[in-house]
């Protein structure tokens, strides 16, 4: 399920996050980036399973979303999730800001110019 809020939409994912779940979650955030959100939030608070089908899913629609421009975000996980999350690294990698919020990397070409 999407919800939208402003600029954000949450996509909540329930249940069984396997090969038979997966391409409805890469269908939802498609679905998201579909309407220009500029912010994509997943939901894993109802998750009980999630295993390496619905990572990769989870995976390409973060790769998705940065090409698109949106931001990114694991939102809430249920407690069974976390050691999955933690252990891949999925929380602290799996985080963009939207485009128009990224800082550049390097210095800046504008100080050059005088």
């Amino acid at each position: 399920m999407i919800a939208i809020n402003g600029d954000t939409a949450y996509v909540f994912l329930d249940g069984d996050v396997d090969v038979t779940a997966a391409p409805a979650v890469l269908e939802a955030i498609h679905a998201a980036l579909a309407i220009h959100v500029a912010r994509i939030v997943i939901d894993l608070g109802a998750v009980t399973l999630l295993d390496s089908s619905g990572i990769k899913a989870i995976v390409t629609g973060y790769h998705d979303a940065v090409r698109a421009g949106a931001g990114f975000t694991i939102g809430p996980a249920h407690h069974r999730i976390v050691p999955v999350l933690e252990h891949t690294g999925l929380r602290d990698t799996l985080t963009a800001e939207p485009a128009a919020k990224r800082q550049p990397i390097g210095p800046s070409l504008a100080s050059n110019v005088d």
